[in-house]
């Protein structure tokens, strides 16, 4: 009786519950505009997810890479497989640093750290006077076009700069790679080539698919020295446009200022590297575009993207560069990816890295800041490296812009800074080809160095250096690409009617291949052939690198 009794009121209170549970819900009253706003709610959700998706497949507009065509037929056998050994891609870097390596880059920043603190404090007089400066709050001119005479800024190649573990027997610049300015005809020797070559007495260069006539466009020249303790031959051609040349017209370019402001680079050396860079926003071609970004920890942007040229633009570009501060730390492999991460670059399209190459955050190791930026740059856009002053990292400053179709020049003291930037900027203001790169028949190109060449500039001349056998007939043929065409050259020449030259054809040979053989370091794996030639080399003709005592033991 008791468990029927029990039954019953189990059943009589959960139909209770459940009829007070359905009145509830009877009671709530679901709106059309709250049904919608949950419909909305989850479709926002869907197309935030399908943005990040998209962020993450789509692929950068990136600039047309160069394509190095073998145009020119040549007898050689094997020709073809020097070439495209030539052209290879940069070696891809592989793991990153192990453990031991690691603490090896701790202790370097470390250093870096104690060595910038130490020379700040020593140099408080000097501080508190850029502070000064720095209080400006217009972006006045930092410095007058008069005060750079630009002609007379060219860096000595006997200017010696101060630097830890550079011997005092090296020079400002590694011959051959940083190219000279043309003043005139490039590649004449006392004007005595000219006349020659109005005669018709000299080597040839001929146009191919062109009876235009070259004289008016370039000139070069060539010599050779015999070693008389091995016999072994040396060849220099060298090659610039003339002064007079109306045929190849300039094109216009994009240029980034790439601005190194970390604590190492100190607040004089940052005031120096503004003055440069004032007097190269002012000469800036019409159809230019520029931008600048500066870098520390992180990497600030003058614009989102480049600009051009105009009085307001420039005004306030002064103003940008007149505001910044050196301080923090450094990361320049993030400063170099972001400035070669654009998705509407120009072509030519050519970075200003501004720096002492001494990174002390992110990936701190050169070397892979050197091979993974080339890596993805490929060449595309030219890296020029620039700087001047003390402690100076001349290892990561030369090879990523060798390596990157480019070279890198310094001032011999502090206090020249602004006016070899500025005489920098002069030699790449005007470039007439871009693209370059020869292939030649006759010659040894496995010898011939450099083998990546920079774009081909209206005031400066560049110069190729091989070794060579027998004095026969040979042919260079250029390729490039002008303002509106695709322009080739073709010079033909005998050596044994080139001119008798020095031993500095050779040695210079020898700088060039040691900077080619650096170049072809590899991240990991053994590199005991590479360092065994470089040292040989290096015995043989006496040449003592900034960073010979890092690579070679």
């Amino acid at each position: 009786m008791k468990a029927k009794k029990s039954i019953v009121s189990s059943i009589f209170l959960s139909v209770l519950i459940h009829a007070v549970l359905l009145s509830g819900i009877a009671g709530i009253k679901v709106t059309a505009e709250h049904s919608q706003e949950v419909r909305e709610k989850k479709k926002k959700s869907f197309d935030v997810k399908a943005i990040q998706k998209d962020v993450v497949i789509k692929k950068p507009v990136r600039r047309k890479e160069i394509v190095y065509v073998d145009s020119l037929k040549f007898e050689q056998p094997g020709f073809t497989k020097a070439i495209n050994k030539m052209v290879e891609d940069e070696q891809t870097v592989k793991k990153e640093d192990d453990v031991a390596e690691k603490k090896q880059d701790i202790d370097l920043v470390n250093k870096l750290k104690s060595q910038a603190i130490d020379e700040l404090k020593e140099n408080e007089k000097n501080k508190v006077e850029f502070r000064k400066k720095a209080q400006r709050d217009t972006a006045e001119d930092i410095i007058s076009d008069e005060e750079l005479d630009v002609e007379q800024m060219i860096a000595d190649q006997k200017d010696f700069l101060k630097q830890e573990d550079i011997p005092k027997d090296f020079y400002e610049k590694m011959p051959g790679f940083t190219p000279e300015r043309s003043t005139g005809l490039a590649g004449l020797q006392k004007g005595d080539f000219l006349s020659s070559l109005i005669q018709g007495h000299s080597p040839v260069i001929k146009r191919a698919a062109s009876i235009e006539d070259i004289r008016k466009e370039l000139v070069w020249s060539y010599s050779t020295y015999q070693d008389p303790e091995d016999g072994q031959k040396y060849f220099k051609i060298s090659i610039g446009a003339t002064r007079s040349n109306v045929s190849l017209v300039k094109i216009p370019k994009e240029i980034v200022f790439l601005i190194d402001c970390s604590i190492s680079i100190e607040q004089d050396r940052l005031e120096e590297f503004k003055k440069g860079i004032s007097y190269c926003l002012k000469h800036l071609n019409e159809e230019d575009r520029f931008n600048i970004m500066a870098f520390k920890e992180v990497t600030t942007k003058f614009k989102s993207s480049s600009v051009n040229p105009t009085e307001q633009n420039i005004e306030d570009a002064l103003d940008f560069v007149g505001n910044l501060r050196a301080g923090e730390k450094t990361d320049t492999y993030n400063a170099l990816f972001e400035s070669i991460n654009v998705r509407d670059a120009m072509t030519p399209s050519y970075i200003f890295l501004l720096s002492d190459g001494r990174p002390t955050k992110g990936v701190v190791n050169s070397r892979k800041v050197i091979n993974k930026i080339s890596q993805l740059n490929k060449g595309k856009i030219s890296i020029f490296a620039f700087s001047g002053g003390l402690r100076v990292n001349r290892y990561l400053l030369d090879f990523i812009s060798y390596k990157n179709r480019g070279w890198a020049q310094y001032a011999n003291r502090g206090q020249y800074i602004g006016q070899n930037l500025a005489s920098m900027y002069e030699k790449i203001k005007e470039p007439l080809l871009i693209g370059l790169r020869y292939y030649v028949n006759g010659l040894d190109q496995e010898e011939i160095f450099p083998k990546l060449l920079p774009d081909f500039f209206r005031n400066v001349e560049f110069t190729l250096y091989g070794k060579y056998e027998e004095e026969k007939e040979f042919s260079l043929q250029l390729l490039g690409e002008a303002y509106d065409e695709h322009s080739e050259f073709i010079i033909n020449g005998m050596l044994q009617d080139a001119k008798k030259g020095d031993r500095v054809i050779a040695r210079n040979w020898a700088f060039n291949k040691i900077y080619h053989l650096i170049g072809e370091l590899s991240d990991e794996g053994d590199n005991t052939a590479i360092i065994a030639e470089i040292k040989a080399l290096s015995d043989k003709f006496g040449i003592q690198t900034p960073y010979s005592n890092s690579i070679i033991k």
